[in-house]
């Protein structure tokens, strides 16, 4: 019994200083299973105390019983290395599952803010089709600049990316592309100075304040996209979480990066 109160309680103390060394930089998810494994830590410690006090009474009160303990502790003795092995097997199991289970729990996250990523873009290359249409009517209007806004439209309609498997190299040509088309874009915006009755155009005003409200939602979506791939990466990242990320195939996820030049917005004057 004596023997058994100290393998508890050495147990519940490993256990509870794994817990106080987690990190406290990731998410919710994992400070949740730092709060489990500190209340399991807790309840193996009680038990273990628990055990050594009953042990110690009884050897006190009953001096009667201290050879038949001697006989239980010889019978655990030869078990007790196949308890730690099966202890030491079931916590790896459990470390290792967790760290899978919170990368899929962090993919999740990861597709539906890319999801968002998806359905911002789409929205304003769908605004600018309209854009397009409504100044093809106006006279005289670049060719050039009009031509080169529909390619960069096309091109980057063209360019799909599957969010499990993003890579650097991936996501940095979706990223050109998309810069592509804001080029262009701006271009043709600049180019509208030129035509007065294009300015004064309702229709036009409307399609220019909604490119506007989708480029700040563009901005957010890609903000959240990297706040989402955060917890991913330090979750494969943080050692010891590292040793088993290349086994199961977790791979570190690319972020948004900044455009070249995006930290000088250009004036467009209306």
């Amino acid at each position: 019994m004596k023997l058994l109160s100290k393998v508890l309680i050495s147990i519940g103390v490993i256990v509870l200083l794994y817990a106080l060394t987690m990190s406290q930089d990731l998410k919710s998810l994992v400070n949740h299973d730092k709060q489990n494994y500190i209340i399991i830590s807790g309840i193996i410690l009680i038990i273990g105390f628990g055990l050594f006090l009953f042990d110690k009474q009884n050897a006190i009160t009953n001096p009667q019983i201290v050879a038949q303990h001697s006989n239980y502790e010889t019978t655990f003795k030869k078990f007790l290395p196949w308890i730690i092995v099966a202890v030491i097997v079931i916590g790896i199991y459990s470390w290792s599952a967790g760290i899978y289970n919170k990368a899929v729990s962090y993919e999740q996250d990861i597709k539906e803010s890319w999801g968002n990523v998806q359905t911002s873009y789409q929205r304003r290359n769908d605004l600018i089709g309209n854009l397009v249409n409504t100044v093809k009517g106006a006279a005289d209007f670049e060719k050039s600049t009009l031509t080169a806004v529909i390619e960069a439209r096309a091109k980057a309609t063209a360019v799909t990316i599957d969010p499990t498997n993003i890579s650097p190299e991936q996501l940095a040509a979706f990223n050109k592309v998309q810069s592509g088309v804001s080029s262009s874009l701006s271009r043709l915006l600049v180019s509208v100075e030129k035509y007065p009755d294009l300015k004064a155009n309702e229709n036009f005003l409307k399609l220019q304040d909604e490119l506007a409200s989708t480029e700040n939602q563009i901005l957010t979506a890609r903000t959240r996209f990297n706040e989402a791939v955060k917890p991913y990466n330090n979750n494969i990242n943080t050692f010891p979480r590292n040793i088993l990320a290349g086994f199961y195939g977790l791979k570190e996820k690319p972020y948004f990066e900044a455009s070249v030049g995006a930290e000088k917005p250009v004036e467009v004057k209306f």
